[in-house]
């Protein structure tokens, strides 16, 4: 595996990290309401069984979540261990802004007229940087 390959599939993982914690705060919500229902103190014609499964494959999912979130989070430590590894700062800084960062102030991927400008360099300069820093990034 390349090193783009390698910080791109860190990307997606990063989005995909973001949708599984709007899922946890979604199933927290849920779970929430289920517990809401059981404890109204109104008499249940139902079995406490039944009453609990649905909290407990809530609390399953959730944790299988969370477990890919810090995956996730395993995976950033790791790329920004190796960036401190390079010895060039544009070449640090462009990889960070690309795969790190990669948003700007409306929440957007940056472009490479954003990366560009955030240091303080051409486009054409901001993406030769890159591909330099590509072949230093220390892969294993």
């Amino acid at each position: 595996m390349t090193a783009k390959e390698f910080l791109k599939a860190y990307q997606a993982e990063k989005i995909e990290a973001s949708v599984y914690e709007e899922r946890i705060a979604e199933l927290k919500s849920l779970k929430g309401s289920i517990r809401a229902n059981r404890t109204d103190g109104a008499p249940k014609a139902r079995r406490k069984k039944d009453l609990l499964d649905p909290l407990l494959t809530i609390d399953e999912l959730t944790e299988r979540y969370e477990a890919k979130i810090s995956a996730y989070i395993g995976k950033e430590a790791y790329i920004l261990n190796k960036l401190d590894e390079m010895n060039d700062a544009q070449e640090r800084t462009v990889l960070t802004l690309r795969y790190i960062e990669n948003k700007n102030r409306s929440g957007e991927p940056l472009t490479w007229w954003d990366i560009a400008e955030r240091m303080d360099c051409g486009k054409r300069k901001a993406q030769y940087i890159h591909g330099r820093a590509l072949q230093h990034f220390p892969m294993e």
